[in-house]
């Protein structure tokens, strides 16, 4: 019986883990962008596995093998706490480990919080300045020096609430800045389709936007396909 309560405690324990980190990860209220960061790619594998085509099932899956194994790490761990006869000792200084080290973040990140948002500001102000005509659907190509270079790049342009980004191809399918993309290419064209104002519409672009995460994450290759 001692050990199924220490067993269920190890359950509860874990799950209380992983739905708090989940709500680091995905919560807009989240202010602590460090933690909010670590929580992320902590929870970005079974995102990552919905991206690149895998069923819901995947992360079912992912999400019970990170629970079994959470809760094999927490069982030795509540063992000694309940054995232990300085128990209330042990539970404070664990307490108060974990208190000093999210003070430790919050601390941390306040202090790099002004510089990021001032960085932040001036990206957003820059592109919006470079390019304020650019639309979702808009196609981008990077112009080779010598004439008779065929190793060029071509990207989608995407401008939503998170400002202006590119899907791109490198090792494999990813979202970029448009910023970085065009610092990198140093020669581009950005082209538009000539019925872009009837083929681009809010119906094409949602539908866009939910069709792209299937591409997410997926390897390159050299057919283009």
């Amino acid at each position: 019986m001692k050990n199924f309560k220490t067993y269920l405690l190890a359950a509860l324990i874990s799950i209380a883990i992983i739905f708090a980190t989940g709500w680091a990860a995905f919560s807009s209220h989240t202010s602590i962008s460090i933690l909010h960061e670590i929580c992320f790619y902590f929870h970005l594998i079974p995102f990552g596995i919905g991206f690149t085509g895998g069923s819901e099932a995947s992360m079912i899956l992912y999400y019970l093998g990170l629970w079994f194994i959470i809760t094999l790490v927490l069982i030795p761990i509540v063992k000694v706490i309940k054995s232990s006869k300085n128990r209330r000792k042990i539970l404070i200084s664990l307490i108060s480990i974990i208190t000093i080290g999210i003070i430790t973040i919050v601390l941390i990140d306040w202090n790099i919080k002004t510089e990021r948002e001032d960085r932040i500001a001036q990206n957003e102000e820059e592109d919006k300045k470079n390019f304020n005509t650019l639309r979702t659907g808009d196609i981008i190509f990077q112009t080779p020096i010598k004439s008779d270079s065929m190793d060029y790049k071509i990207a989608m342009i995407n401008v939503d609430v998170h400002g202006y980004t590119v899907l791109e191809i490198t090792d494999r399918v990813q979202h970029s800045s448009l910023r970085i993309w065009t610092q990198n290419m140093k020669n581009y064209t950005i082209k538009r389709l000539i019925n872009a104002d009837s083929i681009l519409n809010e119906h094409f672009i949602k539908n866009f936007r939910i069709e792209r995460q299937r591409f997410i994450f997926k390897n390159y290759d050299s057919n283009y396909c």
